[in-house]
């Protein structure tokens, strides 16, 4: 997801403090998600998928 949404950055020319500030995700949070330094939690991936207007699908498997 991180180069996915650092790509959408530059194409968007929107930078990672604004989209933080959209989504009501502290930038910090976001930094540590881009540099693979936290997981993205599920609520998260809702708020960025939301603003981006992506679709979230998920499917439950046993493990």
């Amino acid at each position: 997801m991180n180069n996915k949404l650092k790509e959408i950055f530059l194409k968007e020319g929107i930078s990672q403090r604004e989209f933080a500030r959209e989504t009501e995700i502290s930038y910090s949070h976001l930094n540590h998600i881009l540099n693979n330094q936290v997981v993205c939690s599920f609520e998260t991936l809702q708020k960025v998928c939301n603003k981006l207007n992506y679709k979230v699908n998920v499917e439950i498997i046993e493990a």
